[in-house]
């Protein structure tokens, strides 16, 4: 994600001679781990922005290049096995809320 994240930006700056190179097949390393994972609820404003920030790039990314992303936005669900758990769980939906991410 990081090395197609920058050569994404690069080449929004106008930059035309970047290659990225993988250890093996495109997305075989941890990439394909996080596929679907794309939520904005987290434990810091910081990283809610960045959450939001990438959500909005995902939005607009099959308009911006012509190909087919197929992402769809439509929630997730957490669960909390613990009392201390749910208490972190309160926190963050919270913070997100103040963010204005829809929480139910």
């Amino acid at each position: 994600m990081m090395g197609v994240g920058l050569l994404y930006h690069l080449a929004l700056e106008g930059w035309q001679d970047c290659l990225l190179i993988e250890k093996a097949d495109l997305t075989s390393g941890s990439t394909w781990h996080a596929a679907g994972l794309v939520t904005q609820l987290r434990s810091s404003k910081t990283l809610i922005e960045l959450a939001r920030e990438g959500v909005e790039l995902y939005a607009k990314l099959e308009a911006e290049t012509a190909g087919s992303t197929r992402f769809k936005q439509t929630g997730s669900i957490a669960v909390a096995r613990t009392a201390r758990r749910m208490n972190e769980f309160k926190r963050t939906i919270s913070l997100g809320r103040s963010f204005g991410i829809e929480i139910l």
